[in-house]
């Protein structure tokens, strides 16, 4: 009786939750959840479930209950970090109005099955990390593609005005958050009769067929009429996938491989045509189109432009007299360069610009619309390409067709150097000591084809 009686006890620990399993004579308990993959004997579908995970602490009571206990805190551990995680997915989510996540449901890292083993606090939380990483993989497949839209565009936005390679500028996102909404028929006014692409899938129902699909269908000339329009929509799309790190099927790369026909787009110099579109009597759109000539800018450029941005030769302050010219950084370029350009303003230019410009306002802007707010590029573009349309140019000439036309014409007049530093590009290393360092070789290239301009009549 004493026997049986001791061998009871030993059998029974006084631990709330610690088990001992007769027919192998080793404790045991049930602490945390796993994942567990079967197969649904019905579909044949691969289901994953959550169970409970059983944990051996071997034959001796002593160290049974030890084990327990460590066994245990690191499973406090685990739901304390995933539960950190858990909430800021929950307010990401909220702050990008989608949907929130699944109900929390700590499981143990996969790697942390084996609770025999005792680890190091430091491998521990390796583990957690690592385990949180193939987490986030894992939600990326599990959005909708429009709930990955939404992530993959507050990322780039979260990315605008970085430096150092890490940044986006506004425009650039713009444009390419429209083309992205566009290439996946979320936009408003879609009226097409079919979809691109079913977005309301997740990323990891998607297969070969599907992106076969949607390449096809913006390949399609009876769906978009411009070759260029539909390479822009197919590779915003793969932009997205990438930054999302899906990984897709072998044989869907070679998909998003295009052969585009590119010909000349840059139209020829024409006092004739330039002399139509300065000779409009809207002062407001002769001003920007003077700026897109004299300075090489885009909208974009005029839109952003600041009364601190007004200077000297120098590159100081502008005293009220004398030449006036502009220094500041091409907003087209800015990500890729460090150095601000100095451009000779006509006295064409400066003196439109000094009849339109803004009183001193908030914003600094040197031009404000009539509602007294600073102009935006749509409305910019927008003047420029009513007057573009009014003289029968439509298709013909578009607003970066001056940046163009001009670069030509100082490239002729004053050589590669000059061009280089009216369109602002990004010289070689070998180059840059020599060419931004003086900018009287663009000014010098300025007032030739100003001289230019007025013996063709165009000014």
């Amino acid at each position: 009786m004493l026997q049986k009686a001791a061998k009871k006890a030993r059998t029974k620990p006084q631990v709330k939750g610690l088990f001992y399993h007769r027919p192998s004579s080793q404790y045991f308990a049930y602490i945390g959840y796993h994942k567990k993959t079967a197969i649904d004997p019905i579909t044949d579908h691969k289901i994953k479930c959550r169970v409970r995970t059983t944990c051996y602490f071997g034959t001796d009571p002593t160290e049974a209950v030890a084990k327990f206990y460590q066994v245990k805190g690191e499973w406090h551990r685990v739901i304390a970090a995933e539960r950190e995680q858990y909430e800021e997915q929950k307010a990401w989510k909220s702050a990008n109005e989608l949907p929130p996540p699944a109900r929390f449901k700590p499981i143990w890292p996969k790697e942390a099955r084996d609770h025999r083993m005792v680890r190091l606090r430091a491998d521990r939380v390796k583990q957690v990390a690592d385990f949180f990483e193939d987490e986030k993989k894992q939600d990326a497949l599990n959005l909708t593609i429009r709930e990955a839209r939404e992530k993959y565009l507050a990322d780039c936005r979260a990315r605008i005005g970085l430096q150092a390679g890490k940044g986006i500028n506004q425009n650039s996102y713009d444009k390419h958050a429209q083309n992205l909404t566009l290439a996946l028929g979320l936009n408003t006014n879609y009226s097409r009769s079919r979809k691109p692409i079913d977005v309301d899938r997740t990323l990891e129902e998607l297969k070969h067929d599907d992106y076969r699909d949607f390449v096809r269908f913006w390949c399609d000339p009876a769906v978009v009429k411009s070759e260029r329009t539909g390479a822009n929509y197919i590779h915003a799309f793969k932009r997205m996938l990438d930054a999302l790190k899906v990984k897709l099927p072998e044989d869907v790369a070679e998909l998003f491989s295009l052969k585009i026909r590119t010909g000349t787009k840059i139209v020829r110099y024409q006092p004739v045509m330039l002399k139509k579109l300065l000779g409009c009597e809207d002062d407001r759109a002769r001003l920007f189109q003077l700026m897109f000539l004299n300075f090489g800018y885009y909208a974009v450029d005029v839109a952003r432009l600041r009364f601190d941005h007004i200077t000297d030769a120098e590159g100081n302050p502008y005293a009220g007299r004398g030449e006036m010219f502009i220094t500041r950084h091409r907003e087209k370029t800015r990500h890729q360069n460090d150095f601000a350009t100095t451009c000779y303003v006509w006295p064409e230019t400066q003196a439109l610009m000094q009849r339109l410009k803004a009183p001193s306002n908030p914003s600094g802007t040197y031009f404000l619309s009539q509602f007294g707010e600073p102009y935006s590029v749509k409305t910019i573009s927008g003047v420029v390409e009513q007057v573009i349309r009014n003289v029968g140019l439509a298709r013909q000439f578009s607003v970066k067709q001056y940046q163009k036309v001009g670069a030509s014409q100082i490239k002729a007049l004053a050589g590669t150097d000059a061009m280089h530093q009216y369109k602002a590009n990004a010289p070689s290393a070998a180059d840059k000591p020599y060419i931004l360092e003086d900018f009287s070789i663009l000014t010098a290239a300025l007032k030739k084809l100003r001289k230019k301009l007025k013996a063709d009549g165009v000014l």
